[in-house]
């Protein structure tokens, strides 16, 4: 028992656990909440971006398409 308990200190002190603590009301959900929001903005940013940029590739293939389309009866 002895030597789990070392383990388990061990391994604790290797985590870097941060604790935020203080009275009731004094906002520690609100920075938990805070951290939340920018982890998942900037996850959900690199997906949002990557869907982003292909419709932009997208529309600019359809525009440039549409474009020589539109010139090829011009050049007749």
């Amino acid at each position: 028992m002895l030597i789990f308990i070392l383990q388990f200190l061990r391994a604790f002190q290797e985590a870097r656990v941060t604790v935020v603590a203080g009275e009731n009301d004094s906002g520690k959900s609100t920075i938990g909440k805070l951290i939340y929001l920018v982890i998942r903005g900037l996850s959900k940013y690199k997906e949002e971006f990557e869907a982003d940029r292909i419709e932009l590739l997208i529309n600019l293939t359809d525009r440039i398409y549409f474009e020589v389309r539109g010139n090829i009866g011009v050049l007749r």
